[in-house]
């Protein structure tokens, strides 16, 4: 499914609202791995372990931009699990919103 599709479909909000969501949980991502909470090496096993390693060779991670780049693959993979929690979220959030102006 496309974007202009799910525009279509849910509206620019949507697109705004998932937009929000990638940016938070992109950022929570590259703190906790800045801040030592996560470590790299961890982040990167976990890339490993989803077999990214086959499409990206991460072992030429730029080490001054590691976490960022870290951050990024992982943001991405979890994709599978924000787009539709972005959904369900949005489909909830506009219900109760709808009954608000009534």
């Amino acid at each position: 499914m496309g974007w202009k599709k799910i525009i279509k479909e849910y509206g620019i909000f949507f697109f705004v609202y998932w937009t929000a969501l990638w940016a938070v949980s992109g950022i929570i991502i590259f703190l906790l791995l800045e801040y030592g909470m996560i470590g790299g090496a961890d982040a990167i096993l976990f890339l490993e372990w989803i077999r990214l390693d086959s499409i990206i060779p991460l072992e030429s991670i730029d080490p001054t931009i590691g976490n960022a780049a870290i951050a990024i693959a992982v943001n991405e993979c979890l994709e599978i699990i924000r787009f539709p929690f972005a959904v369900s979220s949005f489909m909830i959030l506009k219900k109760i919103l709808g009954r608000n102006r009534n």
